[in-house]
C-alpha cells in the first residue's frame, strides 16, 4: 500500500511538471489552468516531482536492474559450486570402489538413470519450495536433464574411463541451465522483475542509501518468488543431493547388492546412497555423518555388523550417551 501510494504520488508530480512545462512553452498559463488541490498522503512521504528527483529515480532503476541480476547470479553460483563439487566427489568415490563393481556400473544405462532420476523426483528434493523463479530454474534443469538422459554417451560395457568421461561432460550443460535462470526469469516474468526493482528504488529514495547492496525488502521479495539466498548451506545441500543421486544410480546397477537386499532393495539403496554421500563429503567427521546414520537406520549400523563401516558410529554414540 505504501509503495503504491508513493508511485501514484510520483505520477501526480510528473503531471504537474508537464503542466508547468506546457505553460512555460506558451501554452495555457497557470491562471488559466484549473486549480489543483494539494494532495496529502498520510501513509508516507510524497515524492517531489522535480527534474533532479526524476534523474535520480532513473539512475536507481538502472542500478536496481544490475543489483537484481547480481543477487540472482550469486545465488545460482552457489548452486553451480554445489554441482561442481558433487561431480568431483562422485569421480573420487567411484574410483575408490572395488574394481569389479566399477566395471559393472560403467554402462550407458547408468548415466541415463542418473538424469532420469533427476527428472522424476530428484530436482524437487534438491530444490524444495515454490515460486515463479524456482519454476523457471527447475524448468531449465529438467530440459537439460531430459536431453542428457536421451543422449547419454555410448559406453562400452565395463569401460570405467569412458564412463567417467561421459559423465563429466554433462556438467557444463547443467551449469549453463543454472546460470541462464536469471535472464530467463527477467525476460519471461517482467512484472515480477519490476516489482523487485521498484522495491529497491523506494528503499534507496526513503533512506538515502547510496550503496548498490540489495535492500532487505527486495531480498525478501526475491525469496518469496523462489530465489534462494546464496549461502554455504545451499551449496553443501546441492552437493550432497547431486552426489546422492549418482551413487543411487550406481548402487541400483549393482546386481548383487539388489539381490542381497531382496524386496527392500530399492529402499535400502536410497538409504545407503544418502549415508555414503555424507560419509564421503564429511570423511573423518563422525559428528556429522553418525547422526545421519542413526536417523536412517534407528541405530549405528555397526551394532548390526561389527565389521561394517559403521563401527565408528557405535563408539561415537557410546561417547555421546556417556556425557
Amino acid at each position: 500500500m505504501k509503495n503504491a501510494l508513493k508511485l501514484v504520488a510520483g505520477i501526480a508530480a510528473s503531471m504537474l511538471i508537464a503542466c508547468h512545462a506546457h505553460a512555460q512553452s506558451g501554452g495555457s498559463s497557470w491562471s488559466e489552468v484549473d486549480v489543483v488541490e494539494e494532495i496529502e498522503f498520510d501513509d508516507g512521504p510524497v515524492i517531489v516531482g522535480d527534474p533532479d528527483n526524476f534523474r535520480r529515480t532513473q539512475q536507481l532503476l538502472i542500478s536496481a536492474d544490475a543489483a537484481t541480476m547480481d543477487y540472482i547470479n550469486r545465488s545460482m553460483e552457489s548452486i553451480e559450486q554445489g554441482y561442481r563439487l558433487a561431480y568431483t566427489d562422485f569421480r573420487q568415490w567411484y574410483i575408490e570402489r572395488d574394481a569389479a563393481k566399477r566395471k559393472e556400473a560403467a554402462q550407458t544405462a547408468t548415466i541415463a538413470k542418473i538424469f532420469s532420476f533427476g527428472l522424476s523426483r530428484g530436482l524437487d528434493v534438491m530444490l524444495p519450495g515454490s515460486g515463479v523463479f524456482l519454476d523457471v530454474l527447475k524448468g531449465g534443469l529438467k530440459q537439460a536433464y531430459s536431453s542428457l538422459a536421451a543422449s547419454a554417451t555410448s559406453v562400452p560395457g565395463g569401460n570405467v574411463d569412458v564412463f567417467l568421461a561421459a559423465h563429466d561432460r554433462t556438467l557444463e550443460e547443467i551449469v549453463s541451465a543454472v546460470m541462464a535462470a536469471g535472464e530467463t526469469f527477467r525476460d519471461n516474468h517482467p512484472e515480477e522483475w519490476e516489482m523487485v526493482k521498484w522495491e529497491f528504488v523506494f528503499h534507496k529514495l526513503d533512506s538515502n542509501d547510496e550503496t548498490a547492496e540489495m535492500p532487505a525488502g527486495a531480498a525478501k521479495l526475491l525469496k518469496e518468488l523462489g530465489v534462494p539466498p546464496a549461502s554455504e548451506r545451499q551449496r553443501e545441500r546441492i552437493r550432497l543431493d547431486v552426489l546422492e543421486a549418482r551413487i543411487l544410480a550406481v548402487l541400483e546397477a549393482d546386481k548383487m547388492f539388489m539381490i542381497a537386499n531382496g524386496p527392500s532393495g530399492s529402499w535400502t539403496a536410497i538409504r545407503a546412497a544418502r549415508l555414503t554421500a555424507y560419509r564421503h563429503v564429511y570423511r573423518g567427521k563422525p559428528e556429522v555423518y553418525c547422526p545421519v546414520e542413526i536417523d536412517l537406520y534407528g541405530m549405528p549400523s555397526g551394532m548390526l555388523d561389527i565389521n561394517s563401516a559403521g563401527k565408528e558410529c557405535v563408539n561415537w554414540k557410546l561417547a555421546q550417551d556417556s556425557r
